[in-house]
């Protein structure tokens, strides 16, 4: 068995990595205080594809498998274990929500 990862979740593994060191860390005893989340490290996370990871496409996820989420989720979470839950959280939500609701879940904009 080969447990390493591929060449798409090296890259993705690369790019989380660098996101979490250059926003969240900085940032992190700031929102650990403040009990805040930025509205733009949201909106930044949803641009690289880091929201609702395992979800299909066609309800608005990257459908990712559940190793490469793992990454994700992983990275984030180096950067601010708070932040990291986000994902797990959308993931959880949207797999217990009926299908018609999903349709439109994370919601845009």
């Amino acid at each position: 068995m080969n447990f390493a990862f591929n060449e798409q979740q090296n890259a993705i593994r690369d790019s989380v990595a660098r996101f979490s060191a250059d926003v969240l860390a900085p940032a992190y005893r700031k929102r650990d205080r403040d009990g805040n989340i930025e509205r733009s490290v949201i909106q930044q996370m949803g641009e690289m594809g880091l929201l609702g990871g395992e979800l299909a496409e066609e309800f608005g996820g990257s459908g990712l498998d559940c190793v490469t989420a793992g990454i994700i989720i992983e990275e984030i979470s180096k950067g601010d274990f708070n932040v990291g839950y986000i994902p797990c959280w959308l993931r959880s939500t949207a797999r217990s929500s009926p299908s018609t609701p999903r349709r439109s879940w994370p919601p845009s904009g």
